[in-house]
C-alpha cells in the first residue's frame, strides 16, 4: 500500500506514536521493520549458515574458484545488490548451461558427486544473490537506519514442513544414504523456496523493481519462444513440434520439447501480469500479443503436460478475472474454440503415436513404484 522507503520516513520523523493509530502501522507490521541490530545480526548469521549448507551440497569446494566467488558476492552486496538477482531472472531457463565443480579429494565430495558436479550457471547465480543478501543483513550500513531490516519468510512453516518430511525419509525402509537423503533436502527442496519465494519477496520491495522483472522475464519468453518458432522449419524435417534449438554448439534451456513449454506456461502469465502495470493501451496491446506468441508456441510443443497446465490456467482466469468478459463473449469464445479444434484433433493423433504411449507408460511405471514405496 505504501513504499518502504515512505513508511521508513514516517518512523524516523516520529509520526508514528504509541497508542495511536496510523495507516501506516500495517504496512510497517509487513515490512518486518527491525531497528534490533541484534536481530539484524541473527538473521545475518542464520542466511550465512544456510548459503554455507547449501554450498556443501552444492559440492563447492576452498579453491581460487570459491575466492572468487566470494569477492564478487562482496562486491554485489555493498555495489550493486540487485545485479545477481536479475541476472537470476534472466539465466533461471538455462537449465543446459552447466559448469562443472570438482570436489578435490574431499570424502564428502567423493561421496555425494562422485568427484565432481555438474550444476547450472543459473544456481550459481542464485547462490551468490542469496549469499549477497544474507551479507547485506549481517553488515547494514549504520549511515542509513531504514536498511536496518529483518527479511520477510513467507510460506517458512508449511515448507520448513516439507523439508522436514523430505529429512524423515532417512527412516524410510528403502534404506537410503543418511547423506544424500539431507544433500536432497537442502537442494533442491530448499533452494527452491530460497530461490523462488525468499528473494523475490525480498528484492521486489516496489512496482518499479516488479516491472523491471516482469519485463526481463518476459524477454526470455520471447527468446525461447522465438528459438521454438525457428525449430518448426529448420532442424525437424519441417512442421512437427516446437522444440528448442542449439546455440552455438550446445543447448542452454536443455534439448527437450517439455522444458521450452515449462518455461513459456510460466512467462506468459507473467508477461499478461505486466499488461496491467502499464499506462499506454498501446502497449498493453503489443504485451497481448507477446503472450499469445508464448501461448501459440507452448501449443505447438505438444507436450502433454503442457496442454493440461495451459487449460487449467484457462478454466482458471474465465472463472476469476476474466470472468466478466467471459459472460458477454460467447460468440468470440465459440469462434475461438472452433479455430482451436483441429490442434486440438491433431494433438489427441500425436498422442496416440507409439512413442508417446511408451513414455505415457513409463511414467505410470514410476508412480506405481513411488506409490508402493510410500
Amino acid at each position: 500500500k505504501y513504499s518502504r522507503t515512505t513508511i521508513y520516513k514516517n518512523v524516523i520523523l516520529g509520526r508514528m506514536t504509541e497508542g495511536h493509530s496510523h495507516p501506516f502501522q500495517e504496512s510497517l507490521e509487513r515490512a518486518h521493520v527491525s531497528q534490533n541490530p541484534r536481530s539484524r545480526i541473527g538473521w545475518g548469521l542464520m542466511m550465512a549458515l544456510v548459503v554455507g549448507a547449501l554450498g556443501v551440497s552444492f559440492g563447492l569446494q576452498s579453491s581460487i574458484l570459491l575466492v572468487l566467488v566470494i569477492g564478487l558476492v562482496a562486491i554485489c552486496a555493498w555495489r550493486a545488490p540487485y545485479l545477481p538477482f536479475y541476472a537470476m531472472l534472466v539465466t533461471a531457463p538455462m537449465l543446459g548451461w552447466l559448469v562443472s565443480l570438482s570436489t578435490g579429494t574431499i570424502q564428502l565430495g567423493e561421496r555425494a558427486f562422485a568427484g565432481s558436479i555438474d550444476v547450472s550457471v543459473a544456481d550459481l547465480i542464485v547462490f551468490i544473490a542469496l549469499a549477497a543478501l544474507g551479507l547485506r543483513l549481517l553488515f547494514a550500513w549504520q549511515r542509513q537506519p531504514e536498511r536496518q531490516w529483518k527479511p520477510w519468510l513467507p510460506l517458512l512453516l508449511p515448507y520448513g514442513i516439507l523439508v522436514l518430511v523430505h529429512l524423515l525419509t532417512v527412516f524410510s525402509p528403502a534404506e537410503p544414504d543418511p547423506f544424500l537423503v539431507i544433500k536432497y533436502s537442502l537442494r533442491p527442496v530448499l533452494f527452491a523456496y530460497l530461490a523462488s519465494v525468499v528473494l523475490p519477496v525480498n528484492f521486489l520491495e516496489s512496482t518499479k523493481r516488479l516491472k523491471i522483472a516482469f519485463i526481463l522475464l518476459m524477454a526470455t519468453g520471447v527468446a525461447v519462444a522465438l528459438d521454438g518458432f525457428l525449430s518448426l522449419f529448420v532442424g525437424g524435417g519441417g512442421l512437427y513440434r516446437a522444440h528448442p534449438l542449439p546455440w552455438f554448439g550446445f543447448y542452454p534451456i536443455g534439448d527437450n520439447h517439455n522444458v521450452l513449454a515449462e518455461w513459456l506456461l510460466f512467462t506468459a502469465p507473467v508477461t499478461l501480469a505486466l499488461s496491467t502495470l502499464l499506462a499506454s493501451e498501446r502497449m498493453k496491446r503489443y504485451v497481448y500479443y507477446v503472450a499469445a506468441f508464448m501461448i501459440a508456441i507452448t501449443l505447438l510443443t505438444f507436450a502433454r503436460s503442457a496442454w493440461i497446465v495451459f487449460i487449467v490456467e484457462i478454466l482458471f482466469l474465465g472463472a476469476t478475472i476474466w470472468r466478466p468478459w467471459v459472460l458477454r463473449s460467447a460468440k468470440q469464445i465459440l469462434i475461438g474454440l472452433i479455430g482451436f479444434s483441429p490442434l486440438a484433433v491433431y494433438m489427441a493423433f500425436f498422442s496416440s503415436q507409439e512413442g508417446v504411449q511408451s513414455s505415457t507408460d513409463a511414467r505410470a511405471m514410476l508412480a506405481g513404484i513411488a506409490w508402493e514405496l510410500f
